[in-house]
């Protein structure tokens, strides 16, 4: 079953994003399903990106009747597919844009019923639905009105229903902000997929019919999560997570399973916003960036701290948290963490990132990288660069300020925990990444820092 939630399709109403109307819409269709004559009363929602968005609406709304969630590189909150801890990527200049277009569309004159063709053009006769949706949207602050009546993925933590969920850690596309929310110490039962892939579904397949998540079975996975949990026969006995990392594929019960935390200075130094910088070679798209023009375009190569060399494997499970101390009189500058793993050959591979906005006059500021599950190889260095952007991610015009970073902390959360290996080959953007999207495409320091 299909259902068109408001602005959309062949519903009226105005487009909400993810708002409380079209919360209410989820929950209004699931109770509705549930009550038919021809439904044993309990239903599953499935979805990929905006559609898997609107299963963890469901799941935070918990209506009568949702037994089953399953949710593909979703958008977690509506906030943070447009912003990073108010940061704008580039979608934040044209997505509400883009939706309103999408609402606009009218149906197919040959194709589709009147009642359907008349309701496909309510954003025609109310155009305030595709001008307030863009307005609000602008706004970076997400404890303001509009993005606080979004917030979807703390209450599907703490939701009873349960869930099977799919991310890829180097998405660019719904990128894993708040994926550590949503599973962290989450209670009803969870399952999931999580690896280095980007913007795919479980079962997309390439030419050849070679799953591009790199592993055979998820259909069959997610049809025992379905038919345990809405039909009520047992489980087959899946692990809770399958998990793909740079070394390879295992599972384990939940996730994040962090044992410690590691506690490392950071660099000190000067930034200045007087260009632009690259992270690594990395496109939203799941490409990669010729390295001349990656290149050309990291005119910044920022300040940076590079750790010893492991003695052992080091395995960083989670988000990595940041504490800065810095100095500023202008307006309008954003610093950028690119975390890098570090080979023996000097080749620098980007983990993960983080940003947040600096104002003028500002001490302090505190934030935290995407999550990420990524094994530091023994003879491999860990490497935490700042810088003023990652142009290939965020929306940002260079404007000339200056920061001081006097002094930074960075919090590394280290995994552990028993774990299995199992079955799986190697993603197809894994490849990509390995081979050139993840590469950064500037100087590397080899200083090593020294740790007080």
């Amino acid at each position: 079953m299909q259902v068109d939630t408001r602005g959309t399709g062949g519903s009226t109403g105005c487009l909400d994003y993810g708002g409380p109307g079209e919360q209410q819409d989820v929950s209004a269709a699931v109770r509705w399903a549930a009550a038919q004559p021809w439904s044993t009363g309990k239903v599953g929602l499935y979805g990929k990106s905006y559609d898997g968005g609107t299963g963890l609406a469901g799941a935070a709304n918990a209506p009568k009747g949702l037994a089953a969630v399953v949710s593909q590189e979703p958008i977690f909150d509506p906030y943070t597919y447009i912003f990073h801890n108010r940061v704008p990527y580039y979608n934040a200049l044209f997505m509400g844009t883009w939706y309103g277009q999408i609402a606009a569309t009218p149906g197919r004159p040959f194709n589709d019923t009147p009642y359907y063709l008349r309701n496909s053009l309510y954003e025609f006769a109310h155009p305030h639905c595709v001008i307030d949706n863009s307005r609000n949207q602008y706004s970076p602050d997400p404890n303001g009105p509009y993005w606080s009546q979004r917030t979807i993925v703390a209450k599907a933590n703490k939701s009873p229903v349960p869930l099977f969920i799919t991310q890829g850690f180097i998405e660019d596309n719904t990128r894993p902000d708040g994926l550590q929310t949503l599973l962290q110490n989450r209670k009803a039962p969870t399952r999931g997929w999580l690896g280095m892939w980007n913007h795919i579904r479980g079962n997309d397949t390439d030419e050849n019919g070679t799953p591009k998540i790199g592993r055979r079975g998820f259909f069959t996975e997610v049809m025992d999560f379905y038919d345990h949990y809405v039909k009520g026969t047992p489980s087959k006995g899946h692990p809770n997570f399958i998990i793909h990392t740079n070394t390879g594929w295992r599972s384990q019960a939940a996730w994040p399973q962090q044992v410690r935390q590691l506690q490392l200075d950071g660099p000190r130094g000067l930034i200045t916003d007087d260009g632009l910088a690259v992270g690594a070679a990395t496109t939203t798209g799941g490409g990669a960036l010729p390295a001349n023009v990656a290149a050309r375009a990291n005119m910044k190569n920022g300040i940076w701290s590079v750790y010893p060399a492991q003695r052992q494997d080091l395995r960083i499970e989670g988000r990595m948290d940041l504490r800065i101390m810095l100095s500023t009189l202008d307006k309008g500058l954003n610093v950028i963490a690119d975390l890098y793993d570090i080979a023996p050959n000097g080749k620098a591979m980007l983990i993960t990132r983080g940003a947040t906005p600096v104002a003028a006059g500002q001490k302090q500021t505190t934030f935290r990288t995407f999550p990420t599950d990524w094994t530091l190889r023994k003879g491999h260095r860990l490497a935490l660069r700042l810088v003023n952007t990652n142009v290939e991610v965020y929306a940002h015009v260079p404007t000339g300020g200056k920061v001081q970073i006097m002094r930074t902390w960075l919090t590394v959360p280290v995994g552990g925990g028993q774990t299995a290996p199992t079955y799986g080959g190697t993603p197809a953007y894994w490849k990509t990444y390995v081979e050139k999207a993840g590469y950064y495409p500037g100087i590397v320091p080899t200083m090593t820092v020294r740790q007080h």
